[in-house]
């Protein structure tokens, strides 16, 4: 007979190929599989080698092509073949795929080890197919669009009502990327929609941004459900209310009910003809009741949906900023793909670059498994391949679809309603979103929208920095190699980084735009002496216990309102200046801190997203404190402990808050003489921005260049057993994930 074994691309009984298999020959007498002495050292010398070392199966089948090594034409039931030809790319994939080359045979589920002598080894079988997967990842989705990865394939839809589909162009910069509506591909000229291309980077980082806001703050998800319940309009409590009298009237009739069958069990038969009349009213009005009873809990399942999943959003969505992150965009589709419904583009004004979205989301989050399954894809198994997107993204209520399948039909198209994200504008120019707006909403499937937390404005990279010029102390542009001195470059700018911060954004680009600038004047970066970015802050207000593991690591409950305390300009210090141990102080520990610098007066500022246009940028801090004038008597004296001169090192240079930074999820890390003892990240924040900026100008007010530090992680060295302290010889490193390296010695006070 002739051999049949299993395609792991394509799961089912029976066989997927008869008769003729490359690299082996029936034996007449034993009736088993033999290798084929020529076709043998193909498969095991051009194939399988030859994908090790040339990592492609591409570029095997191209060596196959150049050598002159042709593909039997043999077909089953057939003595002889009819020729030769060239190999094809899905022949080298299945020679690479197939167990049968290990010495097995599968037919169906049926599984037969060791049948035939093998012609590779199982370890070169695992090394290429590591090779094969690494390579099927690498390329998911990237047909028609020069070879780039798209998170957001198949969430895209245009205002017509068709998906946008990835597409790519070379431009004369450079390949391009963007969404392009399938109806006008398919029709062309014909297409009756004229959407524009959407730039795909700045759409996908747009998207990803908006939901690590939306997973990084608890407000924003509250916020969300709150305005889907008002967008359920007053219908909801109408029929609330509407429940609770029909219940009340049901409680009073049956109680009626219930006094004239006491009344008629102590009469006797003589009360029949008395209660007879009020009895047949009463039962007759407690039908009716529980008829409208069930109308309205009928009409009150929507609303109870709604409710429902605006509980599992609140909770379910965490950490969502942190998955993105740490992902690849391979990865990244996955996710997304798991957290997005769709997203509705509509251009409202095609030659200004901007217009509207809609951006649906799934409430509840099932578990997503971003690894590859190798032990049930193994060159051993039989178990059914899906490919590189074969990775379990399905929710609880299996609503969510599977990577690279459309949606199982049940649940993903809803009845009622779903959370929802409604209307907003955002610009489009330069492949950047201009407009700082997000609104969304859990409501129906059109719905009013509202104001939630915003996406950053995105902007070209600015560090600003205070350098010591030959004209005195200025703001500069920090630009790796160099310092670009602001004012010397354009005298209509600036000198310092405070007024830069406060700023219109006119001016602001134009701070940019120096570092580009022919005039440029440079300062070599190892030849210019680094200034503290503020060096005088009128206020320097710091927040305690901001961290959850630090305040466990303290024994310390979770503080239910931010803990405020205060430093004093002495107490500033730059990059590279020394930390001068106090004689008086005997316990000097290290704090790591991310540091805010306000760009804008507040007062009385809102806990919600227009907190953000209070913040100018963020710098690296290093709260230095001496735990024993800290901890001195039994009120505690935390200011003195930490208002010592040079306690309050920061710098290097300020990351405008215009740039891709969230606060809330940046990796923070103090090195003691190279020695990691803090490593944590802000999105164990138990305050985040707007609400410290909210406790904090209820009662002081804000001006630009303030700063706010904003807590410390936990392994501070007071708390380690033995304490470690700061002594002299001793350097610190606070490096802040986006920011850079804040590097400061320590010696004794003279």
């Amino acid at each position: 007979t002739s051999a049949y074994f299993h395609s792991p691309v394509r799961p089912v009984f029976g066989a997927q190929y008869s008769g003729f298999i490359f690299g082996y020959r029936k034996d007449e007498q034993t009736e088993k599989l033999m290798p084929h002495a020529g076709e043998a050292e193909v498969v095991r010398r051009h194939i399988y080698d030859a994908m090790e070392e040339l990592g492609s199966v591409g570029r095997v089948l191209q060596r196959l092509h150049r050598l002159g090594i042709r593909y039997p034409a043999q077909k089953p039931g057939r003595e002889k073949g009819g020729g030769e030809r060239p190999f094809e790319k899905q022949q080298v994939v299945r020679i690479l795929e197939k167990p049968i080359y290990l010495g097995h045979i599968v037919w169906g589920k049926i599984r037969t080890e060791n049948a035939h002598p093998a012609i590779i080894t199982a370890e070169q079988a695992i090394r290429v197919l590591a090779i094969l997967n690494q390579n099927r990842k690498r390329r998911t989705s990237t047909r028609y669009s020069r070879g780039r990865q798209y998170p957001l394939k198949g969430l895209v839809q245009c205002s017509c009502g068709h998906h946008m589909t990835p597409k790519g162009a070379t431009g004369r910069s450079g390949a391009c990327f963007y969404y392009e509506c399938s109806r006008q591909i398919h029709q062309q000229s014909r297409s009756e929609c004229s959407s524009p291309r959407i730039p795909a980077i700045a759409l996908d980082d747009g998207v990803k941004g908006l939901l690590r806001r939306i997973g990084t703050f608890p407000q924003a998800r509250e916020q969300i459900v709150r305005h889907a319940l008002d967008a359920l309009g007053t219908d909801a409590e109408k029929v609330k209310e509407e429940v609770t009298l029909v219940r009340n009237r049901l409680v009073a009739v049956n109680g009626e009910i219930n006094n004239l069958v006491g009344s008629l069990a102590k009469l006797g038969a003589d009360a029949v003809d008395l209660v007879k009349e009020g009895l047949t009213r009463l039962k007759g009005e407690r039908e009716q009741l529980q008829g409208q009873l069930k109308e309205l809990d009928a009409a009150k399942a929507p609303h109870d949906i709604v409710r429902e999943q605006a509980a599992k959003f609140v909770t379910a969505w965490t950490d969502i900023g942190q998955l993105i992150d740490d992902a690849d965009l391979a990865e990244q589709r996955v996710v997304l793909q798991h957290l997005v419904h769709s997203l509705v583009l509509t251009a409202a004004d095609k030659g200004a670059k901007h217009g509207t979205y809609a951006l649906r989301l799934f409430p509840e989050i099932g578990p997503i498994n971003l690894e590859e399954r190798e032990k049930d894809h193994g060159p051993n198994s039989d178990a059914p391949r899906k490919g590189p997107g074969d990775r379990a993204v399905l929710t609880e209520n299996d609503v969510v679809r599977q990577f690279g399948e459309k949606a199982p039909p049940v649940g993903f198209e809803p009845t009622t309603r779903r959370l929802t994200a409604g209307c907003s504008t955002a610009e489009l120019q330069r492949n950047h979103f201009q407009q700082p707006i997000y609104r969304g909403q859990l409501a129906r499937q059109q719905g009013e929208s509202f104001n939630s937390y915003p996406l950053h404005p995105r902007s070209s990279q600015m560090r600003l920095a205070t350098v010591l010029s030959p004209h005195g102390p200025r703001a500069a542009l920090a630009t790796g190699e160099h310092f670009v001195d602001i004012q010397a470059t354009d005298p209509g700018l600036p000198s310092c980084t405070k007024n830069i911060l406060a700023a219109s954004a006119a001016v602001r680009a134009a701070v940019a735009a120096t570092a580009t600038a022919p005039n440029a004047v440079k300062y070599a970066a190892n030849a210019v002496k680094l200034l503290a970015p503020i060096p005088k802050p009128s206020k320097i207000v710091c927040v305690g216990l901001n961290y959850r593991d630090h305040a466990i690591e303290g024994g310390k409950a979770i503080p239910t309102e931010p803990v405020i305390f205060a430093k004093f300009p002495n107490t500033i210090v730059a990059h590279g200046d020394p930390i001068k141990l106090p004689k008086v102080a005997e316990k000097v520990d290290f704090e790591a801190e991310l540091v805010i610098v306000i760009g804008k007066k507040a007062k009385n500022v809102p806990n919600d997203a227009s907190a953000f246009q209070y913040v100018g940028g963020y710098t690296c801090g290093h709260d230095v404190s001496a735990r024993d004038w800290q901890f001195r008597g039994e009120e505690k004296q935390w200011t003195i402990g930490k208002t010592f001169d040079t306690f309050a090192p920061i710098g290097p240079w300020i990351v405008t808050a215009d740039e891709t930074l969230d606060p809330h999820n940046l990796k923070i890390q103090l090195r003691l003489n190279g020695q990691t003892m803090q490593n944590s990240s802000t999105k164990e924040f138990i305050f985040g921005v707007p609400a410290m900026l909210a406790f904090i100008t209820q009662v002081i007010t804000l001006e630009p260049g303030d700063l706010i530090f904003t807590g410390t992680p936990p392994g501070v060295g007071i708390a380690r057993k033995p304490p470690v302290l700061l002594k002299a010889g001793d350097v610190c490193e606070v490096e802040i994930e986006g920011i850079g390296t804040l590097k400061n010695p320590v010696v004794a006070d003279s």
